[in-house]
Formats: C-alpha cells, structure tokens, sequence
C-alpha cells in the first residue's frame, strides 16, 4: 500500500480566496444542518 500525498495551495488571489470562503461558508452550513444535534450533544457533555 502507497500513501497518497495532496498538497493544499496556501496563496491565492483575492477572488480564489473569496471563492474558498464561500465554499467553507456552505461546508459548514451543510454541516450543521446535518450534525447539529451530535455537535450540541459533545459540547454538553
């Protein structure tokens, strides 16, 4: 078995940086829609 390596770009143009905002944005919005209770649930506990 090979380890797989993925690099993640760390400079972006100010619309690319936008772009990935707004895709984390979503990201988190998707997952707390679908994780909210489980979240709360650790945090309480």
């Amino acid at each position: 078995m090979s380890m797989k390596f993925s690099y993640l770009a760390t400079h972006w143009d100010a619309a690319e940086a936008a772009d990935i905002i707004h895709l984390l944005d979503q990201l988190r919005e998707v997952l707390w829609v679908n994780y909210h209770e489980e979240i709360e649930g650790m945090q309480t506990s």
